[in-house]
């Protein structure tokens, strides 16, 4: 999102554009203007949703988070390529269901 022209999300006359809520987090790393890599940012917070840790925005290290990602991913495919795993088969198979035809004033609907 472009947050100078942060009213245009706002606007009743952009009929295209869907309303939504914006929320600003404080304190959380932020890219600089002239950057294009959001992808290091973007997983930081993930993490940070996911396990609830903090980010401290002052010692945010983008250079150690690359590594540390590529390290991660790196041991990831080194695992799968020990137990010769192929991501197509790691699932267990699923059970097919049999589909059982019900007359109109059978039907239920599970919510």
């Amino acid at each position: 999102m472009n947050i100078t022209r942060i009213e245009e999300y706002y606007s009743p006359t952009q009929e295209e554009n869907e309303f939504f809520d914006i929320v600003f987090i404080d304190n959380i790393p932020q890219q600089t203007h002239e950057t294009l890599d959001c992808g290091i940012y973007m997983l930081a917070y993930a993490e940070y949703l996911s396990y609830k840790q903090g980010i401290s925005a002052g010692n945010f290290d983008a250079l150690f988070l690359r590594s540390r990602y590529a390290k991660l991913l790196w041991n990831y495919g080194q695992q799968k390529s020990d137990v010769r795993a192929i991501s197509d088969n790691e699932a267990p198979p699923r059970h097919i269901r049999n589909n059982v035809a019900f007359e109109d004033s059978e039907t239920i609907q599970i919510e």
